[in-house]
């Protein structure tokens, strides 16, 4: 069954069940069924057919809920770029011979149409009765089939540590992966998602796969923190889906989320980055009878593990167990398989391998090769460092092309980052690199700081703690780290302001 097959049968079973909350707007899945196929009838409208890539360049809204679905409806492949590639988008949409651009931003772009979600709005409702008979192109040839495979949506990168990459999923194994993620963490049939995240992110895309798969209820919130408390006094969401930076904000910025109704949360995800003790603890006090569960994986995985319920008292060292129909293993730089307790990098085995990156077969080659315990079939070479443990629990390091090289010695500038997140008053911590003559690469801790000097220098004492070779030498204080729109440190924005010597903050020698 494909996806838009599925979701009419989803529709079908429960049609005035709520499908999408946000402020004041409520939309049952009969609702958004209605929605979805008005704009595949302006998609229809502009020549898009079975096979065309349409790119959504949207915020969190009704339209960004209901578009991939629509694009679905066509034949057609989403597109998912994130907002802060702002003019990058036209990029993609000429790598990807896009057919439609649907933004708010976008003014226009070489050899596609640009058209903001709005104008899609405008049809007559004559596409309901004809719109099966559009989902086929001329040829008679399957939803989305492109080559033979039927893609089920390219997702961008934000390009946080490079070019923007596209990966390249299957419908089917969207939709396998829904169900093995629902199996893992006890989603019912009455759950509601809050949604922290882009949808244009890989876990933001993953929520909205459960309202297409499951008729699960999306709660929508605002961008930004500011909406969030609100959202989930006013919506009552069983569950919460962010990263760790959207929760350091609720925990420890000016959220109000501690004074608002919040009994409704009965499970709090996480995923994207490793997520610091403090803030762990925090959500443990501001939820304490919701369970807390963190997941690891990559858009070219789906989703690798999650934190199993017997687990929870050894997070967040340990992130979790792979999940039903997926395995993990780790390996040395030569691909051969490690023991448990030993770092390397962690491999994704099964369920969940994405087809590869569109127009980047160097890439695809790089991170999509042969499973390395059976020799059979492909497994994602994550490029991330961790090991796992007797029980098959994982332990979650840093990404390998971040280790950088000090004094001829390998130092983790996440394993740096944590030991200064966990100095009381420091709000945030990032630690990059640049050349330096004699020793290869100088380490730099960029601080977010809620107190004073002091707090400063208490940074500088922890850093003592780690060996010479992993010791910042140079100090900086922001009033906020630069993110991507996934709530990720952009590392290439802040090398980029080191490499320049902007003017970032005051510098300060450490010892």
């Amino acid at each position: 069954m494909d996806g838009w097959t599925g979701f009419k049968a989803v529709v079908a079973a429960r049609p005035d069940h709520p499908a999408v909350l946000m402020g004041d707007i409520a939309v049952s899945l009969a609702g958004f069924y209605d929605l979805t196929l008005g704009l595949a009838e302006g998609l229809a409208r502009r020549g898009v057919g079975s096979g065309d890539r349409v790119v959504v360049h949207l915020a969190n809204g009704i339209e960004a809920a209901a578009l991939p679905l629509a694009i679905w409806a066509l034949g057609a492949v989403p597109v998912l770029a994130p907002l802060d590639l702002g003019k990058g988008v036209g990029a993609i949409a000429q790598r990807v011979g896009a057919k439609v651009v649907v933004s708010s931003t976008l003014a226009e772009c070489a050899d596609a149409v640009v058209v903001p979600p709005d104008a899609l709005r405008t049809g007559n409702g004559a596409f309901r009765i004809g719109h099966d008979a559009l989902r086929t192109g001329s040829d008679g040839a399957p939803n989305g089939l492109i080559g033979g495979s039927d893609i089920g949506s390219i997702v961008f990168t934000s390009g946080s540590t490079g070019r923007p990459k596209g990966v390249v999923q299957r419908t089917a194994t969207l939709l396998d992966g829904v169900d093995r993620v629902a199996q893992a963490v006890g989603f019912g049939a009455q759950d509601r998602l809050l949604v922290a995240v882009p949808f244009a992110h890989d876990y933001g895309w993953g929520q909205l796969l459960a309202l297409y798969r499951l008729g699960l209820t999306l709660v929508v919130a605002p961008p930004g923190l500011s909406g969030l408390p609100e959202a989930v006094e006013r919506h009552r969401p069983t569950v919460l889906g962010g990263v760790p930076s959207v929760y350091a904000g609720l925990t420890r910025g000016v959220s109000d989320l501690s004074t608002r109704e919040r009994g409704s949360v009965r499970l709090v995800m996480s995923t994207g980055s490793v997520m610091p003790q403090r803030v762990w603890d925090d959500l443990a006090n501001l939820f304490p009878t919701a369970r807390r569960c963190l997941n690891y994986g990559l858009t070219e995985t789906f989703r690798s593990a999650t934190l199993r319920v017997a687990d929870e008292g050894l997070a967040p060292t340990v992130t979790g167990s792979a999940l039903p129909g997926s395995a993990l293993c780790v390996v040395d730089e030569a691909g051969c398989v490690l023991k448990p307790g030993e770092w390397g990098e962690i491999v994704h085995r099964g369920a969940g391998v994405f087809e590869g990156y569109w127009d980047d077969p160097d890439q695809t080659t790089l991170r999509r090769r042969i499973d390395p315990v059976t020799g059979q079939g492909f497994a994602v070479f994550t490029g991330d460092r961790g090991f796992l443990d007797a029980d098959g629990r994982l332990t979650l390091g840093d990404r390998i092309d971040r280790m950088v090289k000090v004094m001829g010695l390998a130092a983790s500038p996440a394993a740096i980052e944590a030991v200064l997140r966990a100095v009381p008053g420091v709000d945030a911590a990032a630690v990059v690199s640049r050349p330096h003559p004699i020793l290869g690469a100088e380490l730099v801790a960029v601080l977010v700081l809620a107190g004073d000097e002091s707090t400063l220098k208490a940074a500088q004492r922890a850093a003592m703690a780690l060996a010479p070779h992993e010791r910042p030498r140079v100090w900086r204080m922001r009033d906020a780290l630069p993110m991507t729109a996934s709530g990720k440190v952009d590392l290439v924005r802040l090398t980029a302001d080191l490499r320049d010597d902007g003017p970032i903050g005051p510098v300060v020698s450490g010892a």
